[in-house]
């Protein structure tokens, strides 16, 4: 049954993987695993170390490889939670029922379909190799029947690990982790040579932080962390700034979890997850109820650090932390395997047909109605788009970033790989204000970043144009910049825009336009955005060339995709729009 559950679970990833650069962070994940480089806080070393290995493998390509690692870490993680619930809930060493079985594998294939579970299995990101290690670490809690001689080293070590991956998510269950081993073994706590081997172990798994020094001199570097000092600012966090991570709507953004779960894993496996809770809980077997309260942590970890973290909650924020569930949706796919497990007892044998029908069907309607949606997290647009910015750029030019939300991430990353991993245009300066290699950030004033948008858009370009080392060098920007430079205008390519001072400037070869999959735009949030950015973009080229009638439907379609109404974008097209107005014209 593992070896069933791991290639079903692998199988229903594969065609979903991506074979180019993707959303936000998947594109840094992949330039920091190729080079062997340095991603944001807290540097995800361990991750990097395994993805890069992933990265030379000698089929498919990069982002597929690195995407692939993190296919095979999600099956892992299901598969080892399935054998921890099945040896847990094995009695005197006779093996399960086959039907207990089925019900068991049935939670976790639940959990393989999700949206959720599916965007980041399917994607360079860090949250499934967590989920992998979280499975570890339930598995060292589980002994095997007849094991006397169990020690917590193990899940000590792989604890460690853990925090080596994803470090607040880590701490978070850190209470739960500590309890569990404190029931699960009481002279843990009693013994000092128990104690300071769980230590060593524990220290052992973090480790990978050592690797931080050698990452910062990869060709893609987020923030250089060499001395000892700025390992532990990196580790820590304290020179990162997350997402609204300094507002108070505490209710917003746990309301927003809890829902997630319940919709997305379904009222059986909840209800089934509740009634293991309490049968593991209700048990004197002193393991299981140590498994609980470990199981417990990563259930918890998200409102714990929503409120330690400072999370506030909007559409962005809740988008973007919501792969933080990936560990909770584990752990209740767990204690619901457990359930089933303890419940099959329970079930009239008439009925027990129906109910392992009703359990693999969930799955497969719940996979068929996710996979559309989540095949847009594999969309070939961001890659596409990247290279779109860069291919038509004069040779030598300057392009100044975009500065805002989910379309940064999304489009540094991806510029970030290009140049750093396939080499592409490295010939093009791409400035921003965030500490990236191989971007630039250039001189800017003290107290830039308390600056709002706008200020900050006029401080870096006239950062750029009063540094004599882009002087005589074509300037663009993924931006509109009427708004906030009323001295300049911008002419679009369908792609960036080229800055200069001229009134009526020529306008630009057109730039390739990457198709756009509208349909999957309209339902995924990060596609939606970017997309609708370039639609802008595009918009104003034939509003350039051929007038505003001509540029109304893509200008529409931006609108209709733009994930926040009335954006900086939509400011931006209608300071560019108004800039672009011969004397006499109405604007209508």
């Amino acid at each position: 049954m593992p070896t069933l559950l791991f290639v079903a679970t692998l199988a229903a990833v594969l065609p979903l993987l991506s074979s180019d650069v993707s959303f936000e962070d998947s594109a840094e994940y992949t330039a920091a695993a190729a080079v062997f480089g340095q991603p944001h806080p807290s540097g995800y070393p361990l991750y990097v170390a395994l993805a890069h290995v992933f990265s030379r493998l000698p089929i498919g390509t990069v982002p597929w490889r690195v995407a692939f690692f993190s296919a095979l870490c999600a099956a892992a993680a299901a598969t080892m939670l399935f054998v921890a619930a099945r040896r847990l809930m094995a009695r005197r060493g006779r093996p399960l029922p086959l039907v207990a079985e089925v019900l068991m594998a049935a939670c976790f294939l639940q959990l393989a379909a999700t949206l959720t579970w599916l965007s980041q299995a399917a994607a360079a990101e860090v949250n499934a190799f967590h989920a992998a290690l979280f499975a570890a670490v339930t598995l060292a809690l589980v002994p095997r029947e007849g094991d006397k001689n169990w020690k917590p080293y193990a899940a000590c070590l792989f604890f460690g690990l853990s925090c080596a991956n994803h470090l607040y998510l880590s701490l978070a269950a850190a209470p739960a982790f500590a309890l569990a081993l404190a029931v699960a073994e009481p002279r843990t706590w009693r013994s000092g040579r128990v104690m300071a081997a769980c230590a060593v172990a524990f220290a052992l798994g973090l480790l990978p932080y050592a690797f931080i020094p050698l990452m910062s001199r990869g060709a893609y570097v987020y923030m250089p962390a060499e001395g000892a000092l700025s390992v532990f600012r990196m580790v820590a966090r304290s020179s990162y700034g997350d997402v609204t991570t300094h507002g108070w709507n505490k209710f917003g953004f746990v309301a927003a979890y809890v829902t997630q779960l319940a919709v997305e894993l379904g009222p059986l496996v909840l209800a089934a997850a509740a009634f293991g809770a309490w049968r593991l809980a209700g048990k004197k077997d002193r393991r299981r109820r140590a498994v609980l309260l470990w199981a417990a942590g990563p259930i918890l970890a998200v409102p714990v650090v929503a409120l330690f973290y400072g999370m506030d909650f909007s559409a962005q924020a809740s988008y973007i932390y919501r792969a933080y569930a990936v560990g909770g949706m584990a752990a209740l796919a767990f204690l619901a395997a457990c359930g089933f497990a303890e419940a099959l007892s329970l079930v009239p044998r008439r009925l027990t047909a129906a109910l392992v029908l009703v359990s693999l069907a969930l799955p497969a309607a719940t996979y068929a109605s996710a996979r559309a949606t989540a095949a847009a997290y594999a969309d070939p647009f961001p890659g596409a788009n990247a290279r779109a910015i860069l291919a038509p750029l004069p040779r030598g030019a300057v392009l100044i970033a975009a500065d805002e939300g989910i379309v940064k991430d999304t489009e540094l990353f991806g510029l970030s790989y290009l140049q750093s991993v396939e080499g592409f245009r490295r010939d093009v300066t791409v400035i921003n204000e965030a500490v990236e290699r191989p971007l630039v950030i250039p001189p800017l004033p003290q107290g830039y970043l308390r600056l709002d948008l706008t200020d900050r858009r006029r401080a870096l370009i006239e950062a750029v144009r009063g540094d004599a080392t882009y002087a005589g060098r074509p300037l663009y920007a993924t931006f509109a910049v009427e708004g906030s430079m009323p001295g300049l205008r911008s002419v679009s390519n369908g792609a960036v825009y080229r800055l200069t001072d001229q009134a009526t400037p020529a306008p630009e070869a057109p730039a390739p336009q990457p198709p756009i999959d509208l349909r999957l735009a309209g339902r995924h949030y990060a596609l939606g955005a970017v997309a609708s950015h370039a639609l802008y973009a595009r918009a104003a080229r034939l509003q350039d060339e051929q007038g505003k009638r001509e540029a109304l439907a893509i200008l529409l379609e931006a609108m209709r995709l733009d994930p926040r109404p009335f954006s900086q974008d939509y400011q931006d097209y209608l300071a560019h729009r108004g800039a672009s107005l011969v004397p006499g014209q109405v604007l209508e």
